[in-house]
Parts: C-alpha cells; sequence; structure tokens
C-alpha cells in the first residue's frame, strides 16, 4: 500500500486489503475536484444518498452535498483527497470493513 499524499492518511493498492483497522473502498471513478463536474455526474447517475469523506482539505461535506444537489434513488460515497497530482474527488463503494 501506498499514500496518495504525504501528509494525508489515505492510503491505496492494487488489490482490496482486509484489516479491522480501516474500511476498504473499490475506485468506480477519479474526478476533478470541481463543484460543476460532481455536480453533473451526481445528476447523470441520480445519486439521492451521498456520503462525502475528506481529509486536510478546507471543505464542509454537508455544503458540499447542498452545492450537488443530489436527488434519486442512487447512492454514492465521494472521497476528496489529496495526491501527488493535485485534489481529486473518488468515487467508491465499500467492500468492508
Amino acid at each position: 500500500m501506498w499514500l496518495l499524499d504525504a501528509h494525508t492518511a489515505y492510503l491505496s493498492s492494487d488489490a482490496p486489503v482486509v484489516t479491522p483497522f480501516a474500511t476498504t473502498f473499490e475506485i468506480d471513478e477519479v474526478l476533478a475536484y470541481d463543484v460543476r463536474v460532481l455536480r453533473r455526474w451526481v445528476a447523470d447517475r441520480g445519486i439521492g444518498t451521498l456520503e462525502i469523506k475528506k481529509r486536510a482539505i478546507d471543505v464542509d461535506p454537508a455544503e458540499l452535498r447542498r452545492r450537488l444537489k443530489p436527488k434519486g434513488r442512487a447512492s454514492a460515497t465521494l472521497i476528496l483527497a489529496r495526491t501527488t497530482a493535485g485534489t481529486v474527488a473518488i468515487a467508491a463503494h465499500r467492500l468492508g470493513r
């Protein structure tokens, strides 16, 4: 496993790692961290329930959720993460704990 950013405790790997110390997510898409891009992504997928996880990024998840205007039956998780290439929004789903 490796860190997405040297200063943030988000780890990544090429294969799922099951551990009692972390929740494992599988990445579905990596998106630009841009409200317009994310709003469109939420609308196109009919997402009504949106979990937003973040670490070391100056954003209020509740405020961002309001700005993304989720409506619909689908659910999704967005992980906002700093990476060596900049901040991204990772669309993911839980694999287990």
